[in-house]
């Protein structure tokens, strides 16, 4: 995403367009601007808890001034930034468009996702990310199956909750059905895990003592 601040407009990455902002020894870092950072990722707020991490407490010493009241004005540009847009694309920093959302400039410095901070500014970025099309067809087929017809336990009765899939050949189908079977087992292993350990945790913690 380009960020074109004078139009205060939100541009899409075009493959064929240079996606770099400006070296850290070509910036001015005691009074940065936002121009130099105008290169980054935009993620949608959709009310997911780790938006309520404060994420000055990820960053290591470094990034902090010498009284470690503040972030030094440099990495504060790296930190997400509240952004307001709406469907035509433009936006503002204040709350005067209805989609919320954080804008964090390339590199990626920090995933607020995964609380994680990439002190090492030569990590490359697609270690970090992963593009649409990189993963496998049965891989993508199966989450998006399953997002289908998860949105369905709200939708339909339980009798009414089917998907339909189609394909040309035999070998995809038969692929296809084993890898879904496979991968809906270890959802279902690891969210039995999970909701175990909630519930048990204190009498786990005794067992193990």
């Amino acid at each position: 995403m380009e960020l074109n601040l004078h139009q205060n407009e939100l541009i899409p990455a075009i493959p064929d367009k240079e996606f770099v902002n400006k070296k850290r020894t070509e910036i001015n870092e005691k009074n940065p601007d936002l121009e130099d950072f105008k290169f980054g990722y935009l993620i949608l707020d959709e009310g997911e808890g780790f938006w309520n991490v404060d994420f000055n407490d990820l960053v290591p010493l470094e990034w902090w001034n010498k009284q470690g009241t503040a972030l030094l004005p440099y990495y504060q540009m790296l930190m997400p930034h509240e952004i307001y847009f709406n469907s035509n694309g433009q936006f503002s920093f204040e709350p005067e468009f209805p989609i919320k959302g954080y804008f964090i400039p390339a590199n990626l410095r920090i995933d607020p996702t995964a609380q994680i901070i990439y002190e090492d500014s030569k990590v490359n970025e697609f270690t970090k990310l992963s593009r649409l099309g990189s993963e496998g067809r049965s891989t993508a087929t199966s989450v998006i199956s399953y997002a289908i017809i998860n949105s369905l336990q709200d939708q339909e009765r339980l009798q009414d909750q089917k998907l339909l899939s189609f394909t040309d050949n035999r070998q995809d189908a038969s692929l296809q059905s084993g890898h879904f079977n496979d991968f809906y087992t270890t959802v279902r292993l690891r969210s039995a895990l999970y909701m175990a350990l909630k519930k048990k945790t204190r009498r786990l913690l005794k067992y193990m003592k």
